[in-house]
């Protein structure tokens, strides 16, 4: 590759992987007995059921999105700065958006050797799941390569090793939460990666033994996981149904509990930031005229990909008694009427701009809980033509929805 070029390419994924970050931010392990269902549900059971968990959490299959999409799992940065430029723009503008990797992996991926100082890197991850609350994040980690590459790449950086019984092994660096501003690789400078649990082809990993610690007893069904609430589980066997077989693959989710949206913040969406109190009265009391949907308190934003298109699936999980199809319907048209907090206009009209539109709306039941399903359709991309300078990557996300909490549709 040309020297010229292959900078260019960096500078342009160095933009993007800041702006993607910007917008944002499986094997055996000794444990439980329980049939697994699928990789989300899988992974779980490494979420402990606390508060702190239910806020924020993310799930991403790196693998699947490769396959779906066919662009080439590169082992390495140069491999993909060598992809076709189609291609590429795929990994660096889609990818983080649908699959949401790791922004502590993400954000250095093009400038340091994670791998030599971890054995793995964004590379050769598998997929993950994030349960946010700093300071006791948890990722979990799926990869499918000799653990003994990240065993032995710890230990050369200075890890400590400590066998866990009955199976794994803890590796720690520095005191719990501590930080290191002064350590060769940034990617662990603010401790994001003090804690690496390694079983056979899982990592659990966190900024103090805690919290590792406890993603590990959940998974062995010492502590209750999220995959033992009702809640959870009836959504992640949702995303299985054979009512979704026509979407494809699933390439990423965000679970969110308690959004606490009310008719109030959408209806200052709809009226602007200099209405009157008694204008906002005025459309809350509108508002309030019509369907209401049902109380709810789980949500998941999630990201199909079939061959020509990704489906951008609203599911949301009700008490037993739900008619989810009632609510499925009004969650559709509320999408289809819904003015954007970001766009301050219909985003029906920001969607049909980029191929995209509600599709129809489902309802199943899943480990015994009624689910509202709404599917979005947003089309690929079409091919950039030859001559054609700025390249088409661009797939609707519900990423940048959900971090600028545009979500007034799901008032209640």
């Amino acid at each position: 590759m040309k020297p010229h070029l292959m900078s260019s390419k960096i500078r342009v994924l160095a933009l993007c992987v800041g702006l993607a970050l910007a917008a944002a931010a499986i094997g055996a392990c000794g444990g439980g007995e329980k049939v697994p269902q699928s990789a989300f549900y899988e992974f779980l059971r490494f979420v402990p059921d606390r508060p702190e968990y239910r806020q924020y959490l993310t799930f991403g299959d790196a693998a699947a999105w490769h396959s779906s999409w066919g662009v080439p799992r590169g082992d390495n940065l140069e491999q993909l700065l060598n992809l076709d430029r189609q291609l590429y723009n795929y990994w660096v503008f889609i990818m983080p958006r649908q699959a949401i990797p790791p922004s502590y992996l993400l954000q250095e991926t093009i400038s340091e050797d994670q791998r030599s100082f971890y054995g793995f890197d964004l590379f050769n991850l598998d997929r993950y799941m994030i349960a946010e609350l700093p300071p006791d994040r948890i990722t979990v980690a799926g990869f499918a390569f000799d653990p003994k590459q990240i065993a032995d790449a710890l230990v050369r950086t200075g890890y400590q090793a400590e066998k866990l019984e009955p199976v794994g092994t803890l590796y720690s660096i520095r005191d719990d939460y501590e930080m290191d501003l002064s350590s060769p690789i940034k990617t662990g400078r603010l401790g994001d990666l003090n804690r690496v649990l390694l079983l056979d082809d899982r990592i659990i990993i966190g900024k103090a033994t805690a919290p590792v610690r406890a993603a590990l007893d959940a998974y062995n069904d010492q502590i209750p996981s999220l995959a033992d609430d009702p809640e959870y589980a009836a959504l992640a066997q949702a995303l299985d149904d054979p009512a979704l077989a026509s979407t494809g693959h699933l390439m990423g989710a965000i679970m969110m509990d308690d959004l606490a949206i009310t008719l109030h913040d959408y209806a200052v969406v709809l009226l602007g930031d200099k209405a009157t109190a008694q204008q906002v009265e005025e459309k809350i009391a509108e508002l309030s005229s019509g369907p209401q949907l049902p109380a709810y308190s789980l949500v998941a934003f999630v990201t199909n990909h079939t061959e020509g298109a990704t489906y951008l699936i609203l599911a949301v999980a009700f008490p037993k008694g739900t008619d989810a199809q009632a609510a499925a319907d009004l969650l559709a048209d509320r999408l289809r009427s819904y003015v954007s907090a970001a766009y301050r206009r219909p985003l029906s009209e920001v969607w049909a701009e980029r191929g995209a539109k509600v599709e129809k709306s489902i309802a199943v039941e899943a480990s015994g809980l009624p689910v509202a399903l709404v599917l979005v359709r947003a089309e690929d991309p079409a091919p950039t033509p030859p001559d054609q300078e700025r390249v088409n990557a661009y797939v609707v996300p519900w990423l940048d929805m959900v971090l600028r909490r545009d979500l007034g549709f799901l008032w209640r």
